[in-house]
């Protein structure tokens, strides 16, 4: 990447719910705030990448993106749903699952 060129950086805003469910589960899943915070990190420079867009009426109204288990490691699979703006991504909701 040159000097002139800055990937375009968009704010995290959580969803209380999400935020609850991170805090909630980081008992049971010790590297879970780790990996949401990657997730975070990517959704900020790339929200498209990996996603699976959620459409009405032929208009995408959300994004879903799924990842793997890491069951070596104890972390869980996370399904998260968001909306993509001009200047932020909002994580409306996520689940954890062990599968």
């Amino acid at each position: 990447m040159n000097k002139g060129h800055r990937p375009r950086l968009r704010t995290i805003i959580e969803q209380s719910l999400v935020t609850t469910r991170i805090k909630q589960s980081k008992g049971e899943y010790p590297r879970l705030e780790e990996m949401f915070e990657a997730i975070k990190w990517t959704l900020a420079r790339d929200p498209l990448r990996g996603a699976v867009p959620i459409s009405e009426s032929e208009e995408i109204v959300a994004y879903v993106i799924k990842t793997i288990p890491w069951k070596i490691a104890r972390v869980p699979s996370l399904t998260v749903l968001y909306k993509v703006g001009d200047n932020e991504v909002i994580i409306e909701s996520l689940a954890i699952r062990e599968s």
